[in-house]
């Protein structure tokens, strides 16, 4: 199954855990738009061995992470997703992932939250099964916990200025060396397939 080297974790290192995603594409003024209600009660438990994951149980009755809308908007600068759980995580670490898929390749918009240690974001280029970091010091992100919401603004210069994109949202909330709880927002029945948004071109 899916490893998760890049997404959790090592044991006996701080943690490194991946965030919020979003993306951009060409057209013209305002913002095109797109909303998706995620079904709750679908986070998963995945057991861990060495980082890969070796087994996924039902967590229905699991609020934390459970991601219930992501709203993406594309505008003429820069893609903003906003993803709203019924309450987000409380662990000592948790990540929303972005995958976004655009002409010009692959990116992950990972944003890290820590309770001890604060917040960090990185944008990944993921050609093939290479990644490496892109510079993008536009990159943000920010969590409102009374909201229940993570929102994240990507560039789209950062992108390549791509004509569209599309956008898959999964969260990670770390639960220790061997488990991960994890919900995938448009993929009622898995965490690994990245069911991807329509295109959305630049508003």
């Amino acid at each position: 199954m899916r490893r998760l080297r890049h997404l959790l974790p090592t044991a006996g290192l701080t943690l490194g855990l991946t965030a919020t995603l979003l993306v951009g594409s060409g057209g013209v003024a305002a913002a095109q738009t797109w909303t998706h209600t995620d079904a709750t009660g679908d986070v998963l438990d995945l057991t861990l061995s060495d980082h890969d994951v070796v087994g996924a149980a039902p967590a229905p009755d699991r609020a934390e992470g459970d991601v219930h809308t992501v709203v993406v908007k594309h505008t003429r600068g820069k893609v903003k997703v906003r993803t709203a759980m019924r309450a987000l995580p409380a662990a000592r670490g948790w990540v929303t992932v972005g995958h976004i898929v655009t002409p010009h390749g692959r990116y992950e918009a990972r944003a890290i939250f820590l309770v001890e240690g604060g917040r960090s974001l990185f944008l990944v280029r993921k050609p093939g099964r290479k990644e490496s970091l892109a510079r993008c010091s536009g990159l943000r992100g920010v969590f409102d916990r009374t909201g229940g919401t993570v929102s994240l603004r990507v560039p789209r210069s950062c992108l390549g200025n791509p004509r569209w994109v599309r956008v898959n949202v999964s969260v990670y909330d770390w639960n220790g060396d061997f488990s991960t709880y994890a919900d995938d927002a448009m993929d009622p029945a898995g965490w690994e397939q990245q069911v991807l948004s329509p295109k959305l071109r630049r508003g």
